[in-house]
């Protein structure tokens, strides 16, 4: 297998002409294969190697989520919290005023708060308003400023959306750089500082949201982008630029620039954050997380549709996806600069990648995916993701947890019985049976081996409670000829 992937990794970089990339495959517990492409450094022409140092781009945003994770599992920090009470001013969506802002809402994207303007449309360059317009600056602009309306000169009504929060799915680079705040707010210590201290140098990683920290300086990749005019690549950003334009240290609550996509590792190093997420919060004998947050960040949290439909269903911090093959794959992609990367992992099969590339002749699709991911992902599905198992799903009628294969599966809300029937959170349904539910507006659609049920969003076959949708799992599984029996206080699924 190591040969097969190595060769298709290798003819995909030459393929994609891309300037440098490397990749790591773990299994099980320990990293099982690694290479290497290219170059970390064009103009001194400096090979990568197995330590080349990246920016990570969104992968951050995975370390973010287990920094809150840490907070919550230690009592610091309720998930569902109201962030205004944490940030010390007010905060609502000022066309919903009456709903709270949670922390679990910023981790999953359904919080409401927006980027602002496109940053990706040149007629946006001189609009210093709201986080895309502030992001990237030095000026001492506060989350008040950009959240308060009408506070400063810095807010813009694009900051909000208008979906009532917790309603839909946005994503937010700015959600990520205001749980970082809330860290700072609760631990007293700056985000950089107190994730290096607490996550990163716990896996003995030289890697940090600080570029100036890393030890091995030479490894530090350069970014490049394609040169369409000459077929050729203009350099985006070198290591060194990252380190002299390093934002300056705001007040604490106020560091929100940078948390979002501002990870600098090795894919090698990053490999110990994917062992962690695919063994219950541990990396060989290091705990960084209890096992129940783990099941908790990896679960799915929402699914549904969005403006961008390669986003359809979210775990905390961490993307779900099941485009590359029929086995679901958790984690994340980053995009920055000219990077383009990715660390995923299935739980079933306990095995994961890390690749990134520091740019080349990238195309992208209608869903705006770049086709070396793809290719690379193809290609990692096809080598190492076998056949599915048989899985066994166990819904508890008298508690709130489930399992799947042993793994707990925490319900938001508990089975309802009605009428002989049980009605099943559509959360839990989606992850015990490994599959993800299509939701429209008037129907919710749960498929599994090529065979669906349709359920219509009116008249009683959905039941809400506390604001969650409850699916009659009897009347599913006869359709979608699943196995099961009810017993005493379980239902018990083999498929």
């Amino acid at each position: 297998m190591e040969a097969k992937f190595r060769k298709q990794f290798t003819e995909i970089s030459e393929e994609s002409k891309l300037v440098g990339a490397n990749y790591v495959i773990v299994q099980g517990d320990a990293i099982s294969e690694k290479g290497f492409y290219g170059y970390q450094d064009l103009e001194k022409q400096i090979k990568t190697t197995d330590k080349t140092i990246y920016r990570i781009a969104s992968i951050s945003k995975v370390v973010v989520g287990m920094g809150i994770m840490k907070l919550v599992e230690e009592g610091l920090l309720d998930i569902n919290a109201d962030i205004q009470d944490i940030l010390g001013f007010p905060i609502r969506n000022p066309k919903f005023p009456d709903t709270p802002i949670t922390v679990k809402m910023l981790l999953i994207h359904t919080s409401s708060i927006t980027d602002g303007y496109d940053d990706e449309d040149p007629a946006n360059d001189d609009k210093i308003k709201g986080y895309n317009g502030v992001n990237g600056t030095s000026k001492p602009v506060t989350l008040a400023d950009i959240l308060v309306p009408n506070k400063s000169k810095y807010w813009t009504d694009l900051t909000y959306s208008d979906y009532e929060p917790g309603k839909f799915f946005i994503y937010s680079n700015f959600g990520t750089g205001i749980l970082a705040c809330i860290i700072e707010k609760i631990t007293n210590e700056y985000f950089t500082e107190w994730i290096k201290k607490t996550i990163l140098d716990k896996l003995e990683m030289d890697a940090s949201f600080n570029p100036r920290d890393i030890k091995a300086i030479e490894y530090g990749s350069s970014i490049y982008k394609r040169d369409l005019v000459n077929d050729d690549y203009k350099l985006s950003r070198t290591f060194a630029s990252f380190v002299e334009r390093f934002y300056p240290k705001f007040p604490l609550g106020e560091n929100y620039r940078g948390p979002a996509g501002g990870l600098f590792t090795s894919m090698e190093d990053l490999a110990k954050i994917l062992i962690v997420l695919l063994n219950d919060g541990k990396y060989k004998n290091i705990r960084i997380l209890k096992k129940e947050s783990v099941e908790y960040m990896t679960q799915f949290q929402w699914f549904g549709y969005t403006d961008d439909p390669s986003y359809r269903g979210k775990g905390i911090s961490l993307k779900l996806t099941n485009e590359f093959g029929p086995s679901i794959l958790r984690g994340h992609t980053g995009s920055a600069y000219g990077v383009v990367s990715c660390m995923f992992f299935n739980l079933e099969q306990k095995v994961g990648i890390c690749f990134i590339t520091n740019g080349g002749h990238i195309s992208y699709n209608i869903d705006n995916k770049s086709d070396c991911l793809t290719d690379v992902l193809m290609a990692f599905f096809n080598t190492y993701l076998k056949q599915e198992k048989e899985h066994c799903f166990t819904i508890s009628l008298d508690s709130k947890v489930s399992k799947l294969d042993g793994r707990s599966i925490y319900m938001p809300t508990e089975v309802v019985c009605k009428c002989g029937e049980y009605y099943v959170p559509a959360l839990t349904l989606a992850e015990g049976l490994l599959t993800f539910p299509k939701l429209t507006e008037n129907y919710i659609e749960i498929e599994k081996g090529k065979i669906s049920h349709i359920l219509s969003l009116w008249g009683g076959s959905v039941k809400e409670v506390n604001g969650y949708q409850l699916l009659p799992v009897k009347k599913i599984l006869d359709s979608l000829r699943i196995k099961y029996r009810v017993e005493e206080k379980e239902i018990i699924i083999t498929y």
